[in-house]
């Protein structure tokens, strides 16, 4: 398909420089042959541009059909999306200088079925490149928001991107509106588009007033807590630290052995996901919150669910009186920093029973 595409360019290029040359030419423009010949041009012009809108719908319906088959009973956990995209809006703000807020009100059993969650993924980054890219010295500016509002799961991306003329895309966005376009800045909106229409959501565009030029909106029915997907999600891991490298670093070895998880930068930030999503299979917390002690999380989870939950506390503290502090509130294990690694993948392992 993609040296079909090439041919049906080249024909169009070959053409539309045939129909220049015939315009040079020192013919009347009322000439039967002329005339004869330009129509032919432009039927191969029409021709070519049929063919490789043709091999684009191909493409694309391939790609669909791929997806499909791929994702076909896929659960995709949103906690970790949202985690994934907070690591990239961090990435572009440390590269770009964007000023980049996230925040995840998912709760535990949040999840979507019928999307691939790498495509998903690809699509949210690219839409955030969007929002946050501005011309010239303007600082780029975002804020990531994911949320449950009655049955339905809500992404939006907002930022001062002026990447494209937003007001030509008010509202919602479908794939058919976009798929004609050739240019390249399309492509992150025409991947949403694709991307909500495949996993039956919606997906939207507000252009803004002041700081906030654009919004993005992708809308996806919440798979439901008696669903298979809930119920893939009824595990997770609880990492509690006030330092935002420090979760991401626990983040990134829960991903590799295959752990649903949440984050939480304060002491309260993590007594209101308990409150909220349950026991949780596993806490890794600090000692020292900007909130409160990590001994008060601790406590807070022997009285809630009594010691079945693996407690993991790290801290820069070794002092004695630490460590009893720990104890006396039912701490499992205490490790001191930095832990590496290959020590917390074994320290998780061994406490979950993972071989």
């Amino acid at each position: 398909m993609h040296v079909v595409n090439n041919i049906a360019q080249v024909i169009a290029i070959e053409s539309d420089s045939l129909a220049n040359e015939l315009e040079s030419k020192p013919i009347p423009p009322d000439d039967d042959a002329r005339k004869k010949m330009a129509a032919q041009v432009e039927q191969i012009e029409n021709l070519a541009r049929y063919l490789s809108l043709e091999v684009t719908d191909l493409k694309l319906n391939k790609e669909l059909l791929r997806i499909k088959a791929f994702s076909k009973g896929e659960v995709v956990d949103l906690n970790t999306v949202a985690a994934e995209l907070r690591r990239f809006a961090d990435f572009q703000s440390q590269r770009r200088g964007a000023q980049i807020s996230c925040s995840n009100e998912l709760g535990r059993l949040a999840a979507i079925e019928g999307v691939n969650i790498d495509l998903l993924q690809t699509v949210l980054r690219g839409l955030l490149r969007d929002a946050v890219s501005t011309p010239g010295d303007e600082r780029p500016q975002s804020a990531v928001s994911f949320k449950i509002v009655g049955t339905q799961v809500v992404i939006e991306i907002t930022g001062n991107g002026k990447v494209l003329e937003w007001e030509e895309f008010r509202g919602q966005v479908t794939e058919k509106m976009i798929r004609h376009r050739d240019d390249p800045k399309y492509m992150n909106i025409l991947g949403a588009a694709h991307l909500c229409e495949l996993g039956q959501g919606t997906f939207e565009i507000q252009p803004q007033q002041g700081e906030r030029s654009v919004a993005f909106k992708l809308v996806f029915e919440r798979a439901m807590p008696n669903s298979r997907a809930a119920a893939d999600l009824s595990s997770w891991a609880l990492f509690v630290d006030d330092n935002p490298q420090v979760t991401n670093f626990y983040a990134k070895v829960a991903t590799a052995l295959d752990l649903k998880y949440h984050t939480a930068g304060s002491l309260n930030e993590a007594k209101n996901l308990i409150q909220s999503d349950g026991k949780p299979m596993l806490v890794i917390t600090d000692v020292e919150l900007g909130d409160g002690n990590g001994s008060e999380l601790v406590k807070d989870i022997r009285e809630r669910f009594g010691p079945g939950v693996p407690v993991i506390v790290v801290s820069g503290h070794t002092e004695e009186s630490t460590r009893d502090k720990i104890n006396e509130a039912g701490g499992v294990k205490f490790l001191s920093k930095p832990v590496g690694r290959a020590q917390l993948f074994s320290e998780i392992k061994s406490l979950l029973g993972k071989a």
